[in-house]
C-alpha cells in the first residue's frame, strides 16, 4: 500500500482517494481555468493556500460567509453556501490541494495610485497600531 502511494506523481491532486482535479473542473465554470477568473465579480482562487481555501469553504458551509446567487452554464442556479455544503471534508481538502499548486495571479483591474497612497496613510496611522 505504501509503495502504491509513493508511486503517485507528486502533483497528484488526489487526497483520501478523492480526485481534486475533477472537482476543480466544476469550480472552474465560475472561477476560470485553473481558478483564474476573468470576471471581476468572481474571485480567482488558483494559488490560494490549502488552508485559505479550506477556511473559505468552511465559512460558506457554516453560513459565516454569504454566497451570491449564480447561474451555471447549464442553467442551474446555486451559490457558494449550497456548493460548499454539498462537498465532503475530503473533497474540500482535495480541491484545496489542487488549487494551492497553481501560481497566484490577481485580477487585472483599474488602479488609483492616489487612492492607494491615501489608504496606506490611513493604515499606518490607525490600522498598523493593532
Amino acid at each position: 500500500m505504501l509503495m502504491a502511494i509513493l508511486a503517485l506523481p507528486a502533483w497528484s491532486p488526489h487526497v483520501h482517494g478523492v480526485d481534486g482535479q475533477s472537482i476543480a473542473e466544476q469550480c472552474d465554470q465560475c472561477h476560470g481555468s485553473s481558478g483564474r477568473s476573468e470576471d471581476s465579480g468572481v474571485p480567482s482562487i488558483g494559488g490560494f493556500s490549502e488552508y485559505a481555501i479550506i477556511d473559505l469553504l468552511d465559512s460558506f458551509r457554516i453560513g459565516f460567509r454569504q454566497g451570491r446567487p449564480v447561474t451555471l452554464p447549464d442553467g442551474t442556479e446555486t451559490d457558494m453556501v449550497e456548493i460548499s455544503r454539498a462537498l465532503s471534508d475530503e473533497e474540500i481538502e482535495a480541491v484545496a490541494v489542487r488549487y494551492a499548486r497553481e501560481t497566484w495571479r490577481p485580477h487585472k483591474q483599474p488602479f488609483d495610485t492616489a487612492l492607494a497612497k491615501r489608504g496606506a496613510e490611513i493604515h499606518l496611522g490607525k490600522c498598523d497600531k493593532c
